[in-house]
């Protein structure tokens, strides 16, 4: 049985995730405060409005996939944790649940308790 190689990105999805890294950095570093959504990024990345309007279409693949895998986890997580200690109940809810969004991305965020058991506590140790 032959092993199956990965898909190269086509140039939109190559777009696409450097724009996401680009405002993934912007918004770590507190240069934008409201990173803009998938769908703004596939328009700026030339994708047609059906792509805009299911960008999941796109999260999906395993193109995509693998590049999410890549990007490391430890600073969202620790943004998470930082936002959660926030005085201000607006900057923790709207904080969380974007970051709770990035991580679904990612496919990090427990969709079943045994898929991600270990990201599930990561999270609950945060609510304590």
């Amino acid at each position: 049985m032959a092993t199956k190689l990965p898909k190269a990105p086509t140039m939109r999805q190559r777009k696409a995730m450097g724009l996401f890294l680009k405002y993934m950095e912007q918004f770590n570093k507190g240069e934008i405060k409201n990173p803009p959504t998938m769908k703004e990024i596939l328009a700026e990345s030339g994708y047609g409005k059906s792509a805009q309007d299911k960008p999941q279409v796109i999260t999906h693949s395993q193109t995509w996939q693998d590049f999410m895998s890549s990007i490391d986890d430890t600073p969202i997580v620790q943004k998470l944790h930082q936002w959660a200690k926030d005085d201000d109940p607006a900057v923790r809810g709207h904080s969380i649940r974007a970051a709770q969004e990035v991580l679904k991305l990612k496919d990090r965020y427990p969709a079943t308790k045994s898929k991600h058991s270990h990201l599930h506590a990561e999270l609950k140790d945060l609510y304590q």
